[in-house]
Formats: C-alpha cells, sequence, structure tokens
C-alpha cells in the first residue's frame, strides 16, 4: 500500500522489543555515564563524546533513563543533542512520544534531531506532525528545520503535498555559493549530515562545497558524508584536506579517501597527493580561508 498524500503513511510494523532486566552493575554503570555526559570536558564538540558511546552499548537498559535525562532537563546543552541522537539509534519504541514532543522545541538542533530519531524509529504515526513541521518553518534564516523534517518523512516513505517528500527534499537544499557561504556553521554542518543521513547525492555539490569551509565541523561532517557517499568527485577536494591547519581534519581526510576509494594501500598524505597528480585530479583545492 502507498502512503497517502499531506505526511500520512501506512501504520509501523515494529519488532516488539523485549528488554531484558538489567542488572545492578548495568544499572550503574549507565548512571555513571549519564552523569558523565554532563560533564562538559567528556563530552563537547571538539573532542567527541565518549559517554554517548557508552550508553549505547547498554542498548534498551539506557532507554529509560535515557528519557528521563532528556524530559526532566530544562538545558539545551550539546549533551541533551547526543543523547537525542543515541535514543535514534537504540531504536527503541518508548522514544517516540518524546521524539515528538521535541518536535516543539525552540531550539533548531534539538527539533531537527527529533526528527532524525523518528525516522530511525520508523515512526509512521509521526509522519502527520513531521508535515507541520515542513510548513510551519519556511523562513530561510531556518533552512534545516524543513530540510530535518523532508528527510525523516523521505525515510518514512511518506508523502508531502501529495508528491514523495523526497522530491521536495531535493529541491530544499540551498546550494548557492552565496547563500552557503555566510550560511550559520551549525546550519550548513547539519545539512552535510542530512544529505548523508537520506543518501541524497543529487545535493552533492553543497558538501564538496562545505569540504572547504572556514568552519572546522562544517569540514569535518561534509568530509564523513563525502565519505559515506563514496563521492569520487570529491576526491580534489578531499585531497586539499591532507594540508588542513587541523590534523585532526587531515586524519578524516585521509580515511575518507581510504573510503572514497576503497584503497587502503596508500596510508600517507603524501602518497595520496601523489596518487591524484598522476590520475590529473581536477578540482578546487584550496585551504579553508581564516
Amino acid at each position: 500500500m502507498k502512503p497517502e498524500p499531506d505526511g500520512t503513511a501506512p501504520p509501523a510494523k515494529r519488532t516488539q522489543i523485549t528488554e531484558a532486566v538489567p542488572n545492578e552493575g548495568a544499572k550503574q554503570a549507565v548512571r555513571e555515564a549519564l552523569l558523565a555526559i554532563q560533564d562538559r570536558q567528556q563530552c563537547n564538540r571538539v573532542m567527541g563524546c565518549k559517554p554517548s558511546l557508552e550508553l549505547q552499548q547498554h542498548g534498551t537498559a539506557a532507554v529509560v533513563p535515557i528519557l528521563k535525562a532528556v524530559t526532566t532537563s530544562a538545558t539545551d546543552r550539546y549533551w541533551r543533542v547526543r543523547l537525542i541522537e543515541v535514543l535514534g539509534q537504540l531504536r527503541d519504541p518508548r522514544a517516540v512520544p518524546v521524539l515528538m514532543k521535541l518536535l516543539d522545541s525552540t531550539r533548531w538542533e534539538i527539533r531537527c534531531r527529533a526528527a532524525i530519531g523518528l525516522a530511525r524509529l520508523d515512526a509512521q504515526e509521526s509522519a502527520p506532525r513531521l508535515a507541520r513541521m515542513v510548513a510551519e518553518h519556511p523562513d530561510p534564516d531556518d533552512p534545516v528545520s524543513r530540510v530535518a523534517a523532508l528527510v525523516a518523512l523521505d525515510r518514512l516513505g511518506a508523502n508531502y503535498n501529495g508528491a514523495p517528500a523526497r522530491e521536495r527534499l531535493a529541491l530544499a537544499f540551498p546550494t548557492a555559493p552565496d547563500v552557503l557561504g555566510p550560511l550559520n556553521p551549525g546550519y550548513y554542518a547539519f545539512l552535510a549530515e542530512a544529505i548523508r543521513e537520506a543518501r541524497l547525492t543529487q545535493a552533492i555539490e553543497v558538501v564538496r562545497l562545505g569540504a572547504r569551509h572556514r568552519d572546522r565541523f562544517v569540514r569535518e561532517a561534509s568530509l564523513r558524508t563525502l565519505g559515506a557517499l563514496q563521492d569520487t568527485g570529491g576526491i580534489p577536494v578531499t585531497v586539499g584536506r591532507l594540508d588542513d591547519p587541523l590534523p585532526a581534519i587531515q586524519r578524516l581526510a585521509l580515511a575518507t579517501l581510504q573510503q572514497i576509494t576503497g584503497s587502503h594501500t596508500l596510508t600517507t598524505a603524501d602518497q595520496w597527493k601523489a596518487w591524484c597528480t598522476e590520475r590529473a585530479c581536477r578540482g578546487p583545492r584550496e585551504t579553508p580561508q581564516p
């Protein structure tokens, strides 16, 4: 049965999750990880968030404590965003009502991560609300909420205004360099992630431009998307990032080239530069502007 228009979709057919009763050791480990995730030294955008990975490893035993932390906290700090991501990754249907409520958040990153989480949970019942989210955020000053909702609708196989959400999604990304350049870096990084989430190769130029962005997080998100989509057209700009001012981006560029090409025999920047020169790689390779 095909999805109906306006964000409606067939009922979800979810696998029932049977949760093993966690022992005291597991409960304590989850409590400790939730405390650690609120420590900015252990969970931040620059260094990463190891506690969120630990919570994922505990599986469904972590879901109820995470839901409590997300719903009782008044803060919108980075750790709360990471917990919302974990809920989507754990794919436990108990998270659906909470994530749907978070679509009303005043913070764009909260509602966008909630939308992606609902898609990963195959929450078909969220499709009408996601469709409203598309309509509620036409403002060009916030290009990401609309995109996030369309990505979620696409993953749910739903329509928007009578057309497949994917058709609308392909038109939702700003593509002109003069628009992307001054865009809020947080927005830009999310757009790069959204293209990866939707595997939307039609918008790949957004990512190629992002790999040369002045902001490190935009470059990082863009490189990860180039690798995930194995974009051979992004090889020249990725080679350019081998000389990035940040060693972490240099290492990511190396891993991205290996992911794009499937080759792990070249292990140094000089080897990849020689490889690119030999094949006459063409494309922008300049270092990001400060």
